[in-house]
């Protein structure tokens, strides 16, 4: 659960230093005080993006820093991942808004990308904002609605799917590319033949320039050569080179049996004695076989000179020739096989496309089933939140025809089309939610949703920003009930303007703003029992004075 929350320098803030405890905290105050700043640090901490706006006019930065006991395994196993150390048990968030947009977050002093931060947030705390009561109202939020019931799940599904989608693209991809191909091939043909025609007459070699090269140098330097090995064979047979040494490999000899330093020396000089034998037979070799060809030497300069023509030509070098060569051959055979080459690539594609998708039937399947158990579990919460004889119903559009040449099936998130109904009326069918709630309908559905959303995530605190908007009476009241046993296993953090929600809090928390300086500030403080009987009586009637509104605010709060 969150534990404490530090806010430096943000908007009309200037510093405030905020604990919280299990249970249900309610956050109170005028319209402006600030109530929204603190649900906005706090959507800071859980990953949302930040911008320089926020930082306190005439302060360098904003800093924002929350503790929360540690969550579950989900979180240990991606602190881990991202090699993220514990620190006695807590996570503590922070985060820095500067002016320039260097905006650092780390997460246990080490340093993490936003959506690092925005992953481990998820798995110990959902912030609700008016905004996602708003999503209730765009069918393009409805999956990933769906897919947040069971994250763990889908993301395998739709990892398996999105690698079957870029699969099935590349393989579409080059099918288009080879018929796109085939007209502008054939303007070319005549080229490429001829040019095939042509580096196959030179019969290339991609090693073959380096070695004329060489043979042309040797026969250049034809007698500097055999000056040099002539003189090499005298020192060896005039200066008895190897008949010494052979005599020093036997003086060691003697000299092995008083060591292992001696034996170790002999070896030594025995390895150089037959290295130099070959080297010295090698050298008698090549002077017995060096001799000097005119015509050789005419023949290798000709065909060097060939080459480099033809290097020249089409300014590129041998191995890239000889790329060139394999491209038209390749070009010139798609072109006389074409129907085969289309036919491949034809197959692979459709066998792209039916992997495909398979995944995404698989990723509907696992839907179809989350969607029939948020079926069944918000039937319950509805009777909890007056909405009896409400109707809820996730449809599913049927597939499209699979057509191996249509792309345009496949989204990023699958080929899933959904749409979420209601009835709130018994004998009404069903109708798109998105067109038939009413703002207070919307309230209670979207907290149907964040309950049941709660318990499948096992998330350790939830902050509501007016999830009560638009209700009053006695639906106020099944609300403040059905918060409050959000709060028996998960801590809440709410902002409500409904007395019936207020009193439900175990404790309250009262946001206000005043003037200290020449500038506005926000100041929050905790309020005692007698300060809730006001607060809340004046929500009632309008004013703390009026005795029947602490009345019943007295009520609310010890009926709570």
């Amino acid at each position: 659960m969150l534990e404490t929350l530090s806010v430096k320098n943000f908007a009309i803030i200037d510093h405030i230093d905020l604990s919280f405890d299990a249970g249900m905290t309610v956050l109170t105050g005028e319209t402006g005080a600030g109530k929204s700043l603190i649900i906005d640090a706090v959507s800071l901490i859980a990953g949302e993006r930040a911008n320089s706006e926020m930082i306190r006019s005439g302060a360098e930065k904003a800093e924002i820093e929350a503790v929360f006991s540690e969550g579950g395994d989900r979180l240990s196993a991606i602190l881990d991942r991202y090699r993220i150390g514990r620190e006695g048990g807590k996570v503590k968030i922070r985060r820095e808004i500067t002016a320039k947009g260097n905006n650092p977050i780390r997460v246990n002093d080490t340093v993490v990308t936003l959506s690092q931060l925005k992953e481990i947030a998820s798995r110990m705390i959902d912030v609700h904002t008016q905004f996602d009561s708003q999503r209730l109202f765009d069918p393009a939020n409805y999956l990933d609605l769906i897919d947040g019931f069971k994250p763990d799940v889908t993301a395998r599904y739709r990892q398996s799917y999105l690698l079957a989608l870029e699969a099935y693209r590349a393989k579409h991809g080059a099918f288009r590319d080879l018929v796109k191909a085939k007209d502008e091939l054939a303007g070319r043909l005549d080229l490429y033949r001829h040019q095939l025609a042509e580096l196959d007459r030179f019969g290339l070699d991609p090693d073959e320039q380096r070695r004329l090269v060489e043979e042309r140098d040797l026969l250049a330097n034809f007698d500097k050569i055999n000056a040099s090995l002539s003189e090499t064979k005298r020192l060896f047979d005039e200066t008895a080179l190897l008949e010494t040494l052979y005599d020093v490999v036997n003086e060691l000899n003697r000299l092995a049996a008083f060591g292992e330093a001696f034996a170790h020396r002999r070896e030594r000089v025995r390895d150089a004695y037959y290295e130099l034998d070959d080297v010295k037979s090698e050298l008698d070799w090549a002077l017995r076989e060096l001799d000097f060809d005119a015509g050789r030497f005419e023949t290798v300069e000709t065909r060097l000179a060939a080459i480099d023509e033809v290097c020249r030509k089409y300014r590129k070098t041998v191995p890239e020739l000889l790329e060139l060569r394999a491209e038209r051959a390749a070009a010139i055979d798609k072109n006389d096989n074409f129907d085969e080459y289309l036919k491949q690539a034809e197959t692979a594609r459709d066998a792209a496309f039916a992997d495909a998708m398979a995944r995404a039937a698989e990723l509907t399947a696992v839907r179809r089933e989350i969607a029939k158990r948020i079926e069944t579990e918000l039937q319950v919460v509805f009777g909890d939140l007056c909405l009896p004889g409400t109707r809820f119903q996730i449809v599913f559009a049927d597939h499209p025809a699979a057509d191996p040449g249509r792309p345009d099936v496949f989204l990023e998130t699958g080929v899933d089309r959904v749409d979420f109904l209601i009835s709130t009326n018994v004998g009404e069918p069903p109708k798109p939610l998105s067109k038939t709630a009413s703002g207070g309908e919307m309230s209670r559905v979207m907290l149907a949703f964040k309950t049941i959303f709660v318990k499948s995530q096992d998330l350790s605190a939830i902050v509501f920003d007016e999830i009560d908007t638009g209700i009053s009476g006695i639906v106020a009241k099944a609300i403040a009930r059905k918060i409050k046993s959000v709060a028996a296993s998960t801590q809440v953090i709410a902002i409500s303007h409904v007395p019936q929600v207020v009193a439900a809090g175990d404790r309250q928390l009262h946001v206000a703003k005043r003037e200290t300086g020449g500038r506005t500030v926000a100041t929050v403080s905790a309020l005692s029992f007698d300060e809730r009987v006001q607060t809340i009586a004046e929500m009632l009637s309008g004013t703390k004075r009026s005795e029947a509104g602490i009345a019943s605010a007295k009520e609310l709060l010890l009926n709570a």
